[in-house]
């Protein structure tokens, strides 16, 4: 079973988790699943998203 994020719904939200993703004062967590959920949505899968992320 490959597991992916679901695309984003509008480029509005899209840019919102790009930000988040890069942001220096957002909490960790935040800034964790946003990238998760970019690195999903340029094709990579599970494993590879926990190797890059560790």
């Amino acid at each position: 079973m490959v597991l992916r994020a679901r695309p984003g719904r509008d480029e509005g939200e899209q840019a919102v988790v790009h930000r988040l993703a890069s942001a220096r004062k957002a909490p960790k967590v935040v800034v964790e699943r946003c990238r998760m959920v970019e690195l999903s949505w340029d094709g990579r899968l599970v494993p590879q998203i926990a190797d890059e992320l560790r």
